[in-house]
This record gives C-alpha cells, structure tokens and sequence, in this order.
C-alpha cells in the first residue's frame, strides 16, 4: 500500500483479515493514516523508489517465523481494535467529560466566577476612596474623585487590587503606592500582547505598543517583565531602548529592567549538548511536513506548525512528540505542546523556576527597593507551564507581596481571577495601566483626568458594543 496521501485506509486492515493462513507481509506507506498503529508492517517512503525496492526484496525475503510473528502482531491489532470497539470508547470518553465538565462547574460555582476586569469600579474608585480616606482621615472623597459608574460590560478592561473577597486595607494602598515599594507587572508576550507567529518578523511588536510599556516603565516603582518564547538578542532588538524586564524562551534566561547582563536558568555548561541527538528526528519531520519550521535557539527548539495543513500538522506533531518522548526523558529534556508549536528544553528550566529567581532577588534586595507589594499578571498562554505559573502567583497572595492580581486573555480553562476578550483588550489594559499608575494618586490635574476617564468609558463601551 504506497500513498502519498491517505486517511485511515482500510485496504491495509482487509489485507491482514484475509492472510490470516499465507502470513503475507504488509509493506505501507508511512503517510497512511494507519501506519502509525499497524506496527507489524514494513513502512516506506513512497517518493524513495529505493527504499521502496528494498523493503519489497525484504518482504519477499523473510522467512516463515518472522511472517508469521508480524502477522500475528496484526492481525491481533485489527481484531481487537475494531468499529464497534472505536464506538464504544467514544461515547465512554464524552461521558467522562461530561462528568468532568459538571465537577468542574461545581467547583467553579464554590470558587466565584472568573469576571471581566472593570478599569472603572475595580481601579478608579477604590484607590482614590482609600487614598483620600487615608489622607484626609475622613469618609468623604476628595473633590474630583470618580463616582459610582456603570459597569461596563462583559467585554469591559481595567485592572483590580484585590479579589472580590478581599477589601484593599487602608495599609495596603500605603504598600502598593509607598515610594520604596514595587509594583511588579508580567506579561506573556505572544497571544497576550500580540498575535503570535512562525517567523520572529512578524511577531515584532510596533511603536504603540512600545510606548504603552514605556508608559508604564517610566515610574521608578513599576517593574515591568516581558515572557516570550523568542530568544534573548531578539527581546534585545525588539525592547531593549525601554526599561522593562525580559525573560526569553519561556524562561530559559532573563534580564532585569535597566540591566544589560543576561542570567541563564540552566545549571549545565553546555546548555545545548542534546540539541545534536534530537535533530535528526525534527529535521526529518520538517521535511514531511509542508509549512513547519525549526527554530533552534540559544537554550531550547522550537518546531512550528501554524502554517502546515492543520490536521497533517496536527498529525504530525503527535507522531514528532511520540518519536521524542523516550528519548528526551532520557536526555532531561520537556517536550511542552502549546498554540500549534513543539518546545524542546531542559526540564529544570520552567517559568515557574525563572519567576520565583526574580522575585527572590527582588526580596533579597539586590535590585535596590525595600518590598514588592502589587503584582499584575497578564497572559493569553494555555500550557500546564502557564497553569503551573498562574498557581504560584496565587500563593504570593499573602506577604510580602499583600496584593496578587491574575488575569488571562479569553475564557480558556488558565485559573485566573479576571479575564479581558481579547489582545485588542489586553493592550487597552496596559495602555490604562500606565495612566492610572501613573495618576492616580496625583492630586493636580483632577479635572483632566477626570474626562479622560469618561472619554475611556466611552471607548470601552463601543469596544464591548
């Protein structure tokens, strides 16, 4: 059986049903859709006319044991794994997940909902309500302070303090807006910030995106850090004239904000001694699958399939992860699945292992501020690395860092205590971020901030119309 290209192809299962006495051998071509279970054949490359020739002269040649052990280990396979068995195990799968959904939602329903961030009832009022009460040691607000607003719909953005539960204590709001304390803010680069692409060209962040991190950067006690799956010189290229954090190849290795040195999370010498063992097999994918490309980079690869037809992609990139898994458990080395890409790095380095390296050195003092007490994390990832990161940002909830904010990018199953729709929503986010940080407790310009407030209102609401 020599396809080029093919779906399940029953014909080869008919052949093993009817050699049931003569033990014939199965030659198939790899590009069938049943040549990843049917184990007992001789698979070939159709378009390699040698290699063809030589697994027919070795199917002609076998001698009567081996066929007969091949056809047993097919024959078995087909009769076992039939319609009704296929059937059967998919109504037993939707089942599962229909309880699974129900769990999910009961947990859920205990939890509190994931809600839309609000910029309006969850950021402007509470800091200008706790920071006048505070100062003026009254009830009242200052004059100029916003009122009661409408909240603004499910497609509505903003930024909050604190989960629903938690009141943002008068201490509080002196630790999140003290001149010696930070305010650290994370955000995932691709899918979060901007769409997410092959070539690192077209990934590349414009100039209102840039001037909305400067924005927000330039107060002193903002730390900003960006994650990306790209390699640190093209973080350099694309952010190095702001002062923010970078953290490259999903955290691989990072740079703190002013800082030109690189700090690499991969203990070994050589980072990339495996790169050598598990290059053949991605070179050999890349080759049978139209659309891929290999990215090998400074400390992982990353082998993309966005541009491939997306079932062949799809197909392939299971048959690649199944090739790798023994050999890359052997090496240390993670084969993470995320958004149409493979990721190959070793497995002591994680986001979860980079953040809490960065927020260790910033509790040491080494970065030369006293405390980190509010944490905004941003992120439009769905990996079990992301969810692995999201958990630990929700353990921060409690000193040193007294306010801990998650949020993700679209209703994805990421736990987070808000969401935005969309990247269009999430750069809204960060353009207000950088305002409201940077205003908010300013008691001059009331007025003026005061209108754009009701002109950001008016944005939202067209934006969720």
């Amino acid at each position: 059986v020599t396809s080029i290209r093919d779906g399940m192809n029953l014909v080869s299962s008919e052949f093993i049903v009817c050699q049931n006495i003569n033990h014939g051998v199965l030659v198939l071509s790899e590009f069938a859709g049943s040549a990843h279970s049917l184990s007992g054949a001789i698979r070939v490359n159709p378009w390699n006319t040698d290699e063809l020739a030589n697994a027919l002269n070795e199917a002609l040649s076998l001698d009567q044991r081996e066929r007969e052990i091949r056809h047993w280990k097919l024959y078995r396979y087909v009769t076992t794994y039939t319609a009704s068995y296929w059937a059967k195990s998919f109504v037993d799968e939707l089942l599962h997940i229909a309880d699974a959904m129900k769990q999910q939602a009961a947990v859920d329903a205990l939890a509190g909902a994931c809600h839309p961030l609000d910029l309006s009832r969850d950021v402007h009022e509470k800091l200008w309500k706790q920071q006048y009460t505070k100062e003026r040691s009254g009830t009242t607000p200052a004059p100029g302070a916003p009122k009661k607003t409408e909240a603004l719909g499910a497609t509505s953005v903003g930024v909050v303090l604190s989960s629903p539960s938690k009141a943002v204590s008068g201490s509080a709001m002196s630790c999140v807006h003290g001149a010696n304390h930070l305010r650290l803010f994370y955000f995932n680069y691709e899918e979060t910030l901007h769409e997410a692409h092959t070539l690192s060209n077209l990934d590349e962040p414009g100039s209102r995106l840039r001037f909305r991190l400067g924005q927000l950067c330039a107060d002193k006690r903002n730390r900003v850090y960006i994650s990306s799956a790209r390699p640190a010189r093209v973080l350099e290229r694309w952010f190095g004239m702001l002062s923010v954090g970078l953290i490259a190849e999903n955290g691989s290795a990072f740079r703190h904000p002013s800082k030109s040195s690189w700090s690499r999370m991969h203990r070994g010498e050589n980072s990339s001694s495996w790169f050598a063992q598990v290059m053949p097999i991605l070179e050999y994918f890349t080759e049978r699958t139209p659309g891929s490309l290999l990215e090998a980079k400074q400390f992982s690869i990353t082998w993309h399939f966005q541009d491939a037809n997306p079932q062949f992609g799809s197909w392939q990139a299971y048959e690649l992860r199944e090739h790798l898994s023994a050999l890359c458990t052997s090496l240390g080395v993670d084969v993470i699945s995320e958004r149409k890409t493979l990721e190959l790095k070793p497995t002591q380095i994680s986001k979860v292992a980079t953040m809490r390296r960065i927020l260790s050195e910033i509790e040491s003092n080494s970065l030369g501020s006293t405390m980190c007490c509010f944490m905004f994390a941003l992120s439009g990832g769905n990996s079990r690395e992301d969810e692995e990161l999201f958990a630990m940002f929700r353990e921060l909830s409690n000193p040193p860092i007294r306010n801990v904010v998650t949020c993700k990018v679209g209703k994805s199953s990421l736990a987070a205590d808000r969401f935005v729709s969309s990247i269009t929503a999430a750069n809204t986010v960060l353009e207000e971020l950088g305002t409201v940080m940077a205003n908010v407790y300013n008691k001059k310009g009331v007025t003026q901030r005061n209108d754009r407030l009701k002109h950001r209102s008016a944005s939202f609401a067209k934006l969720a119309g």
